[in-house]
């Protein structure tokens, strides 16, 4: 349960500043309670390590209030009496703990391991208040009200499944491992959780509807022509921000802006913000509580103003032209608008220009095959920033961090580009369709395009989100992404981040060289992309990434943790439409998630391959998480490693779901299409097992690796009697 990872979590009424906090969280094992994490805070934990020199799996034998002497020894044998005793002490009281590192213990096990022996050492800390070293995460919802989900259109069959085999009622079975993971997120609600993550977890068997819901907004964006009320609306409905009507007051850039862009670069290289900036970094989630909607808000206030906007700008531009504005632009110049707060829209001939955006806030082109830089010191103040071009075969690009075509970062940013084969280029982060605490967009409405965001300073980029909400709506051609990490559809924290494709044959690729793989392995690397959704793990839920492609015969490669993806009280989503699509993937891919998150890949139609290596895949998922793959027609190609095809470990739920089609699954071990893996992280306190499920609803031709048969149903996976957390339980198979 994530309420006893941090003692001291939650306290009653207790105002935070009162609760004590420690960041340290014990687990039971057999050589008494272990440390299983050490969190930012007194002991200057790192996870696995901390500067105060107690580490992960260093066995805890007894504490003291106050003073270390032998009469005030109190005996720790197990992390209930840890937390029970530290829950009680005052913020700015001290305490002592006694601890031992045996010889045997294994601190990078996947479940820390202590033992006997070790020399006794004794370490004095500061009992702390949570406010300070605690993000958003357990902090409820606030005033929201987040709507029931309705059932889904496999949700019956799969309980039906259930029943039959007896895996419903049984000891560990469907229905305790629903309850487990309500009560993970009750334990966990964060006032900036999405309602698609809350809905996810509250009726797992049902996120097919929220995927519908989802998709449902972004078709409309993508058949209205980007119309910008859709788009609000979407963006609206997934971050459940209020759309503002009227006047609005304007929030100003803002002082919190170097440390939020802080916050995003460690985000960049780990999942952690475990560094000398872990202050910071929790002090920006905790302001975001105020921050997020407040600009949110704003971005979609500026997004149905936008319009309006423009057509005043060339309703009667100016022609004097200021000489610093004339030295940003190289071409021609037809005049400007001065607006209220000093700033100049320029407005640009139907020649070929160039423009220095680091100087210049907001440009109307009239056409020609024009530039757009943002140079490496471009840093944009102020909101709204924008580009409305006409015509031309126009390149867009930015060296910088934070600044490019539509990034928003406090506040709002457009790009709209209406005909051309268009280059969008970049070699920062945060610098494409891009919204951190405010909302980017770029719609580009006709030609093949083409996406780029490379190199070892890459990611959070190409329709990501952070605090905020960066979209791409590409309304034709066949475009090509191309990036590397975080991008092509990444939300943060109370992030949408989003690309809708809506016509064309399009290649996706997120797939090195600049970063290696997670675990080391050779000739792999790690994507983050194409509907990632990630969460700031042990502070605050993550959002929604979704990559919408609504037609065309799409290829889609990428690394480590994509391809609907997600991470930490997040969603990732990938839909696509229509088309004979090609799927290529590895580790943590094709509808999959780790720890407390929802994956969900849909594929409405066509002969799809999916093909993913390592382990993890196809409608897997693995700790206290839900992965779904849909495909809903089509004769299909499922081929991946193990761990894959309707598959759950950790007491998680993994289904892949084929509705149509003669199909063929090839997989490799005993934990796949339909069977699980092992659930020793959870069994020992919940005595749940996972479930896992494969459901092929049609085609009579179906093949298995495994030697699963063709139109039967069957019951997967065994018990460990010596083990019982090593168990495969349960999983099923039903070819229809």
């Amino acid at each position: 349960m994530i309420v006893t990872l941090v003692s001291g979590l939650v306290l009653g009424g207790q105002p935070l500043s009162e609760q004590p906090y420690l960041g340290i969280a014990l687990r039971d094992s057999e050589s008494g309670p272990v440390v299983s994490w050490v969190y930012p805070g007194p002991f200057g934990g790192s996870g696995f390590s901390s500067s105060s020199g107690i580490q992960r799996s260093d066995n805890v034998d007894a504490i003291y209030l106050g003073e270390p002497t032998d009469e005030g020894r109190i005996v720790i044998d197990s992390a209930w009496a840890f937390n029970e005793r530290t829950a009680a002490l005052p913020v700015g009281a001290t305490l002592t703990i006694e601890f031992r590192r045996s010889p045997e213990a294994n601190r990078d096990a996947g479940i820390p391991k202590g033992g006997p022996g070790g020399d006794v050492q004794r370490l004095t800390v500061t009992v702390a208040d949570r406010d300070t070293w605690t993000g958003t995460l357990t902090r409820g919802l606030g005033a929201r009200v987040i709507p029931d989900l309705e059932a889904g259109q496999f949700e019956s069959v799969l309980l039906e499944d259930t029943q039959h085999l007896g895996i419903a009622e049984a000891e560990g079975g469907l229905h305790a491992l629903l309850a487990l993971l309500g009560r993970t997120l009750d334990a966990s609600l964060d006032p900036n959780m999405v309602p698609a993550v809350i809905q996810g977890f509250r009726r797992p068997l049902s996120l097919d509807t929220v995927g519908a819901e989802l998709g449902g907004l972004a078709y409309e964006v993508g058949t209205s022509g980007g119309d910008k009320a859709h788009i609000a609306a979407l963006i609206a409905g997934a971050l459940d921000i209020e759309t503002p009507e009227g006047d609005f007051p304007i929030a100003q850039d803002s002082e919190w802006r170097p440390r939020a862009e802080q916050l995003v670069r460690t985000l960049r290289d780990s999942v952690y913000i475990y560094n000398d900036r872990a202050p910071d970094h929790i002090a920006v989630i905790r302001a975001s509580m105020d921050l997020a909607p407040s600009f949110i808000a704003q971005g979609l206030h500026q997004l149905a103003w936008i319009d309006r906007f423009w057509e005043l700008a060339v309703t009667a531009p100016d022609p004097d032209v200021p000489d610093e504005i004339r030295a940003a632009v190289e071409g021609d110049i037809v005049g400007i608008m001065r607006l209220r707060d000093d700033r100049i829209v320029v407005i640009g001939g139907e020649g070929p220009n160039t423009y220095d955006m680091g100087r210049l806030a907001l440009v109307y082109d009239l056409g020609g095959d024009d530039t757009y830089n943002w140079p490496s010191d471009a840093n944009p103040r102020g909101s709204p920033t924008g580009i409305f071009d006409r015509s031309g075969n126009d390149r867009y690009l930015s060296a910088a961090d934070f600044a490019g075509p539509g990034v928003g970062v406090f506040g709002f940013s457009i790009v709209e580009d209406l005909e051309g084969d268009d280059l969008y280029e970049s070699t920062g982060m945060g610098s494409m369709a891009f919204g951190l605490f405010g909302v980017g967009v770029i719609i580009d409405h006709a030609g093949s395009d083409t996406y780029r965001n490379t190199g070892p300073g890459s990611g959070w980029s190409m329709g990501a989100g952070f605090y905020g909400s960066g979209l791409i709506v590409d309304r034709a051609g066949n475009d090509t992404y191309h990036g590397e990490k975080l991008v092509q559809g990444v939300g943060g924290p109370r992030a949408l981040g989003a690309v809708i494709d809506c016509q064309g044959d399009d290649t996706y690729k997120a797939n090195g060289p600049s970063f290696g793989s997670v675990y080391g392995t050779p000739d792999v690397f790690v994507g983050m992309s194409q509907g990632y959704g990630m969460g700031v793990r042990g502070y605050a839920a993550g959002g929604i990434g979704a990559l919408w492609d609504l037609a065309g015969d799409d290829q889609y490669e990428a690394g480590e943790f994509s391809q609907a993806c997600g991470y930490f009280f997040a969603l990732g989503i990938l839909h696509d439409f229509a088309g004979a699509d090609r799927y290529k993937g590895n580790r943590y891919g094709q509808g999959t998630g780790a720890h407390q998150a929802l994956g969900l890949l849909i594929d409405a139609a066509g002969d799809d391959t999916y093909w993913s290596m390592t382990a993890a895949s196809q409608g897997t998922a693995w700790d206290l998480t839900i992965g779904m793959l849909i495909d809903h027609a089509g004769n299909d190609k499922y081929e991946a490693d193990g761990l894959a095809q309707g598959s759950a470990a950790m007491q998680a739920i993994g289904i892949l779901i084929d509705v149509a089609g003669d199909d063929t699954y090839s997989a490799k071990g005993d934990a796949c299409q339909g069977q699980g893996g092992s659930n020793t992280y959870h069994y020992d306190a919940e005595k749940v097992f996972s479930f896992s499920a494969l459901l092929d609803m049609g085609g009579g031709s179906d093949s298995y690796s495994s030697g699963r048969a063709n139109n039967t149903i069957a019951g997967l996976g065994g018990k460990n009697e010596s083990n019982a957390g090593e168990s495969s339980l349960y999983g099923l198979c039903d070819d229809q």
